[in-house]
């Protein structure tokens, strides 16, 4: 109640005093910095009184600075570093989206986050900083979201070979291709980078042969496709053929076996004829087509690997000429038709004169 006046600086301001809620208020001038702000207040005995406090005056706003860390990720948590650069105190440091504070040292300004990513590819984090003076500023990164590994294809091979070696070939599409590797014998293969083609040559052993492409990307990101060719070597078996002695018709049909799993043809020439196979009784059938004498067929077994083998089947036939069944029809019909001429003539005795 005996305030006389109260003094501002630095300036040395009066200010206004409203007795009746014992406020007052004033306005100083700041200089960039750390400001010693002081109330003076006199009473009216001429005692004194003085309030101080520290006040940080910048016309800068903050600045948010990225440090070092990965920007592309295989995990959907991403950390991300860096500063908070602020003359005057700052007060919230938000990343979005999920408006997650983040903790700030506030010596340094150093900053780590830990952040969801939403979505595969690039993710968009967008941090916010307001100082104590009520600023804010922002700032974006871009984290790239890859959890997917390389796709491969591999070119077509055939399912049965009968060669020791083969060619492993095709294309994988990654952004960041790290290597591919054929298993077994899994050392990297050749990699034509600017196609992301790779090709390897690869021993085979008799029977099932099992390949694994593998295709890494420098994310550690892995996918693996498998490879199956059988290697085989063995011909193809024919059982022999029991036909008849002599054929009487210019069409044969009969039945063959065979001793192979992996058939893939049986061919029987002249005549380009391709024998029905039932591979559940390993047993084959043709019709033939013969002409009158001795023929001879040469059946040719091939297996999906491309081995082959041949036998042969001898048919005699002896069929009788069209004329010659015409010529004796006719001198049959001619006997019938004298035949019914004598029974005639016995029937009717000869007219006296």
């Amino acid at each position: 109640r005996n305030i006389a006046k109260i003094v501002l600086y630095p300036g040395g301001v009066a200010a206004v005093i409203n007795p009746a809620d014992r406020r007052f208020e004033g306005t100083v001038k700041l200089f960039p910095g750390k400001n010693l702000v002081r109330a003076v207040a006199f009473d009216r005995s001429g005692r004194t009184m003085e309030l101080r406090r520290h006040v940080v005056f910048s016309d800068k706003p903050a600045e948010i600075k990225f440090g070092q860390f990965a920007k592309a990720v295989r995990d959907r948590s991403a950390l991300v570093r860096g500063n908070v650069i602020s003359e005057t105190p700052l007060k919230t440091l938000t990343v979005f989206p999920g408006s997650q504070p983040v903790s700030v040292d506030k010596t340094t300004g150093a900053f780590s986050a830990t952040v969801m990513l939403s979505s595969f590819g690039e993710n968009s984090l967008l941090f916010k900083a307001e100082d104590a003076s009520g600023r804010v500023v922002s700032a974006e990164v871009m984290v790239f979201l890859d959890n997917e590994g390389p796709a491969i294809s591999v070119d077509l091979l055939p399912e049965f070979i009968a060669d020791s070696v083969v060619n492993i070939s095709g294309t994988v599409q990654s952004a960041d291709l790290s290597e591919v590797t054929v298993s077994p014998q899994g050392a990297p293969v050749s990699l034509d980078a600017k196609r992301q083609k790779f090709s390897v040559v690869r021993k085979l052993r008799e029977g099932r042969n099992v390949f694994s492409v593998t295709a890494s990307d420098t994310l550690k990101n892995i996918t693996q496709k498998q490879v199956v060719i059988t290697r085989d070597v063995v011909k193809p078996r024919l059982a022999p053929v029991s036909v008849a002695s002599v054929v009487t018709t210019d069409s044969y049909s009969f039945t063959g076996r065979f001793d192979e799993e992996n058939i893939a043809t049986i061919k029987i020439e002249p005549g380009g004829i391709t024998a029905e196979i039932d591979t559940a009784t390993f047993s084959y059938t043709a019709v033939l087509k013969v002409s009158d004498g001795d023929n001879i067929f040469n059946v040719t077994a091939t297996d999906k690997a491309g081995n082959f083998s041949m036998s042969r089947i001898s048919l005699v036939a002896r069929l009788e000429k069209q004329e010659n069944v015409l010529d004796r029809l006719k001198k049959k019909i001619e006997m019938l038709e004298k035949q019914v001429d004598s029974l005639k003539a016995v029937k009717e005795p000869k007219k006296q004169k």
